[in-house]
């Protein structure tokens, strides 16, 4: 901008340009004067270029933006995408049941098919933010000029909105894929009511905006998020879909999924190549014939780094796309049929999880209207407002071994 002007008063005044924009940058002196006398018959802009640009490319390349979060998403590299869910699908299961017996010509329908059902469940998330342009170009500046600003190899609108989405996108990773909790979970908050450790209740913020909380502590009547704040932790970022927790602790309860007991890994009585192995090897049979990944978090995957030898230590591959993993090793003791994969998504979870990658699903809808990026241009600065929708869910439950550990 401060260049822009520098050119125009060049032509006008017959200064140099660069003097002129180092003027404005540095002390704002210059554009007073050039406001009031210099600028006579040029135009004066209202908003900002950059401003413009962003507002402009977020518009047009929209659909490209958001495959570009998506596919830099970490759970989305380590899971199975589900693209075209605009609001929920069946996830199916069908079982043909055994039938086979020696040929006789009497008709015997003893086979059958057995139908089970699992729904994908997507949430529309939104984020709302004011762009500081100056935020964006000083890192803009420093990671992508040279000493010349005719060194710029990709244009700033460009920068600023991927920057942007690729925040969105690591929300949605560390809040929503595993610790989700959907916002019909909620109940508004009641001031007569007392809260146990983990109710789920609704309250407005300080700023009066309506917010989703959890009970850290339990609550006498009366005391509020806001009155007695350590008692509660915002969660809207969590609030937008159900995440992998709350599917798995429910098949649980409902007895779909049982824990294999194999305790705290510490490496000392329980050892983590032992701990994992042995959930492992209970899933059936037919699931371990292909390759299965251990889900876990970075805080016991270095546990079972720790526990294996440098020399049982491989660059990993993934089957299904011959890309080579980050954070990934074969457990040793099983053929190399389990890839053991550290989340970030999963937090400090101290659950692992194994089953094959296309059993838990990441569904979305990257041509959806749900999906938007809205840009309000100011003088300086950007409104912007996106929207996205995502979900998680598991298939097939005889398909997943967990250990006892949340």
């Amino acid at each position: 901008m401060a260049l822009f002007i520098g050119t125009a008063a060049e032509s006008v005044l017959g200064l140099n340009s660069y003097a002129v924009a180092g003027g404005l940058m540095l002390s704002g002196s210059v554009l007073p004067y050039l406001q009031k006398e210099g600028l006579k018959g040029v135009a004066m802009m209202a908003v900002s270029p950059d401003v413009t640009a962003i507002a402009g490319y977020a518009g047009d390349h929209k659909g490209e933006l958001f495959t570009t979060m998506l596919m830099g998403m970490e759970a989305a590299n380590h899971l199975t995408i589900q693209p075209n869910v605009k609001d929920q699908t069946p996830l199916i299961q069908l079982k043909v049941t055994k039938g086979l017996r020696p040929y006789n010509s009497k008709k015997q329908m003893e086979s059958g098919l057995e139908y089970k059902n699992r729904i994908l469940k997507t949430g529309l998330g939104k984020k709302e933010l004011v762009i500081d342009v100056q935020k964006y170009r000083n890192t803009y500046l420093s990671k992508y000029l040279g000493a010349s600003a005719h060194d710029r190899k990709i244009p700033f609108a460009e920068f600023t909105a991927e920057e942007i989405v690729k925040e969105f996108g690591d929300e949605i990773n560390s809040d929503v894929i595993y610790f989700g909790l959907d916002k019909s979970r909620f109940s508004a908050f009641s001031g007569s009511a007392t809260y146990a450790v983990g109710d789920l209740v609704t309250h407005n913020d300080s700023e009066g905006n309506i917010s989703y909380w959890i009970v850290l502590e339990a609550t006498t009547a009366g005391q509020t998020p806001l009155t007695h704040a350590a008692k509660f932790e915002k969660i809207n970022g969590r609030a937008v879909a159900d995440g992998l927790q709350i599917h798995i602790n429910e098949a649980i309860d409902d007895g779909d999924l049982v824990e294999v007991t194999v305790g705290e890994i510490d490496n000392d009585t329980v050892h983590a190549i032992d701990a994992v192995k042995k959930v492992y090897r209970t899933l059936p049979k037919a699931y371990r014939r292909g390759v299965c990944f251990a889900y876990m978090s970075f805080d016991q995957f270095d546990l079972l780094e720790d526990d294996m030898d440098e020399k049982q230590k491989y660059t990993v591959t993934d089957p299904s796309t011959d890309r080579v993993l980050e954070n990934a090793q074969y457990v040793p003791g099983t053929g190399r049929k389990l890839i053991a994969q550290a989340c970030g998504w999963m937090g400090d979870s101290e659950r692992i999880i194994c089953t094959p990658k296309e059993n838990i699903i990441v569904g979305t809808d990257l041509l959806s209207d749900a999906n938007q990026i809205k840009v309000n241009p100011n003088l300086w600065e950007d409104e912007m407002g996106l929207l996205f929708n995502v979900g998680i869910n598991f298939a097939v439950p005889e398909a997943m071994a967990i250990n006892d550990r949340d």
